[in-house]
């Protein structure tokens, strides 16, 4: 939606030949001495000008017209043929201005704007709201165990900018520029009302009107109506949906509600979830399971063979551990090192000495969260290894020959990689 209003923004045209102005008038009693050249009494109009350069921005009212919480489990509820209304700000009180999108092509929603033309055009004198009424023929269906709801989106124009005030004063005669005059006295027909007002705060400075900050907000019309859209929305109701149980863990991720087909990876970023049909997914009611993981008891993992691989041991939870990685945990199914800050550290008795001189580096697997994720399938720099193939940190040295990630085009002899 941002993205549409700043098009819109880019795409204004103020006519200035057309002022953007405010009128603000009343009517006071005339003193007795000139009361028989206008007894209807005296009248002052304040009009403060919008002057150049001015400040636009564009903004969305929304009103929801109508709603639906559907909390059946399988069937959709459809909504149509319902009549509502909404009221729509007029211009701000005493502004002449108008707003219109050209030939009516602007959309707040999916945008297509040709342009926005604001002008002084068009005069308010009253902050009554226009009522709108909303189509008949709009419907919407709302899935089973959701909330559905409908908005229409007026838009508006803001500008802002400085307001120069030229006071005028009638009575008998006009006078279009009160600062122009420095003395009541060379008018015969001024009470001494006039000339207070003339020396009130806030009216001359010098022989011009003051010049003060302003602000009017006007809506975006299409022709002679205001411009809206409707808009749908819909949400789960997260109380009718399970939300999803740890029930185990291994290879660095979560099994849910008891079926191992059912995952949850917490170092992905996006789409922890996986399933067989549905491959890594989001789930829409709960995003993450950041609070259960932090609960969820790991027993002390043991190890699967007290041999090391490489820097490495195999642990019966089906993931290495490698005590000299910064993050000292791989698998396969993850594919990079990961942290487990909420289990306890492996039970390492009867394990076997790493033994020294084995490569230095956090390499193979890498060492970014959110392993298997499209966005970190080709690190920059690095040397891929094969999903099928243990990371590289676990390969082991044969007759001290080591296969290279800073230069995988070398050639070698031949050497045993031991699992």
């Amino acid at each position: 939606m941002r993205e549409q209003i700043e098009e819109l923004e880019q795409n204004i045209h103020i006519d200035e030949k057309t002022s953007i102005s405010h009128l603000h008038s009343w009517r006071e009693d005339t003193c007795w001495t000139v009361w028989g050249v206008c007894p209807g009494g005296t009248y002052f109009d304040e009009t403060r000008k919008m002057l150049s350069p001015f400040n636009t921005s564009i903004f969305i009212k929304r009103d929801v017209i109508r709603r639906v919480r559907n909390v059946q489990s399988s069937n959709a509820v459809s909504l149509r043929n319902e009549k509502s209304t909404i009221t729509v700000d007029t211009t701000t009180s005493g502004w002449s201005i108008t707003a219109e999108a050209s030939t009516g092509s602007w959309n707040p929603v999916s945008g297509g704007s040709k342009g926005l033309s604001i002008s002084g055009g068009y005069s308010s004198s009253t902050t009554t709201g226009q009522t709108l009424s909303v189509s008949e023929s709009s419907s919407m269906t709302c899935p089973p165990r959701h909330r559905c709801w409908a908005e229409a989106w007026t838009a508006y124009a803001r500008v802002k900018g400085k307001c120069q005030l030229e006071p005028k004063v009638t009575c008998y005669e006009s006078v279009d520029n009160m600062c122009l005059q420095a003395d009541s006295g060379n008018h015969w027909f001024f009470c001494a009302n006039i000339q207070e007002y003339r020396d009130k705060p806030g009216v001359c400075n010098g022989l011009e009107g003051v010049i003060d900050d302003c602000e009017v907000v006007t809506p975006i019309m299409d022709g002679k109506k205001p411009f809206f859209v409707e808009v749908f929305f819909e949400e789960p109701i997260k109380s009718l949906y399970p939300k999803p149980e740890i029930t185990g863990y291994q290879s660095g991720y979560y099994i849910l509600d008891g079926d191992g087909d059912y995952r949850y990876f917490p170092t992905r970023v996006r789409d922890p979830f996986w399933t067989p049909e549905a491959k890594y997914h989001a789930n829409a009611v709960y995003p993450r399971l950041d609070d259960e993981v932090a609960k969820f008891k790991h027993p002390v993992p043991t190890l699967e063979t007290p041999e090391p691989i490489g820097d490495c041991y195999k642990l019966i939870t089906l993931e290495y551990y490698c005590p000299r990685q910064p993050k000292k945990y791989w698998s396969k199914e993850v594919g990079v090192y990961y942290d487990k800050p909420t289990a306890p550290e492996p039970d390492l008795t009867g394990a076997k000495p790493i033994q020294e001189g084995g490569d230095e580096g956090g390499e193979g697997g890498g060492e970014e969260e959110g392993g298997n994720q499209e966005d970190q399938d080709s690190n920059k720099g690095e040397d891929k290894v094969p999903e099928e193939a243990p990371p590289k940190r676990l390969r082991r040295r044969f007759r001290g020959l080591y296969r290279s990630t800073t230069a995988p085009t070398r050639e070698y002899q031949r050497r045993r990689l031991w699992e």
